[in-house]
């Protein structure tokens, strides 16, 4: 098997589902570290495979800046 050929099995996996798939996790995960007062950047770290998954755990059990008196916006 040439590497032409596996390049192009590759890039054939990624299908149109597959990118809608990986956007909307980013995008609900930001959503979720919105909420938590933090920056939505960090909601990139899902497309690392393993460092995402600890960045699940990691913001799920962290004190929110939001729950503290301090970190609490006025409505």
């Amino acid at each position: 098997m040439s590497d032409v050929s596996l390049g192009k099995e590759i890039l054939s996996a990624w299908t149109p589902w597959s990118l809608v798939s990986v956007l909307v996790t980013v995008l609900v995960f930001g959503q979720i570290v919105k909420r938590a007062g933090y920056s939505r950047w960090w909601s990139l770290l899902t497309l690392v495979p393993l460092i995402g998954s600890i960045a699940h755990v990691v913001f799920a059990f962290a004190p929110w800046p939001v729950e503290s008196p301090r970190g609490r916006k006025k409505r």
